[in-house]
């Protein structure tokens, strides 16, 4: 499956203003995660309008414990995180049936998370969404939640990043850039 992207803001020639998106050797379900703020529901979104992938919001399935957590802005436990994950797992496994592809996003700070994933979800590939430190806070400013900039550093402290090589998307300027 190969989808030409027109890009919005492109040149005006029409063979400059297309960017391939190669779709043949996509997993079945993609995973979105990194930081809060670098805009994994943005970036699932623009996925989503030019292949249809559904997509599954995994922070919608937080656990009571989790959502206390976030209104007294204190962490998260890793037996919350696991617990959580157990879920996110089921839920993905699920969606599998009605769903050929899938695009989940959740933030999966822990490697030990996305390693539980990777061995109960036949299909799965992760992909770090990242953004600049400047940009994170700007977007947690103006989204006006619960997760507030000072929130999501003291957060931030807890995040695994990925091993070299990680697929990665910066998510730093417009959907052409995501999907280049």
């Amino acid at each position: 499956m190969t989808y030409y992207i027109n890009q919005r803001n492109g040149p005006e020639r029409p063979e400059e203003a297309r960017v391939l998106l190669n779709l043949l050797l996509v997993p079945s379900v993609l995973f979105f995660y990194g930081l809060a703020g670098v805009g994994k529901t943005f970036t699932s979104s623009v996925v989503r309008s030019y292949t249809g992938w559904h997509v599954y919001e995994a922070d919608n399935d937080l656990t009571p414990a989790m959502r206390k957590a976030i209104t007294l802005k204190q962490l998260f436990t890793q037996e919350m995180r696991d617990e959580f994950f157990t879920i996110i797992g089921r839920n993905i496994i699920t969606l599998q049936r009605s769903h050929k592809n899938l695009i989940v996003t959740q933030a999966a700070y822990k490697q030990r998370n996305r390693d539980y994933l990777t061995d109960s979800v036949p299909g799965i590939e992760f992909v770090w969404v990242n953004a600049s430190d400047e940009t994170i806070v700007e977007r947690l400013r103006c989204r006006g939640n619960q997760i507030t900039p000072e929130y999501a550093t003291q957060m931030k402290l807890g995040f695994e990043p990925p091993a070299a090589g990680a697929k990665i998307i910066i998510n730093d300027s417009d959907e052409t850039r995501i999907i280049t």
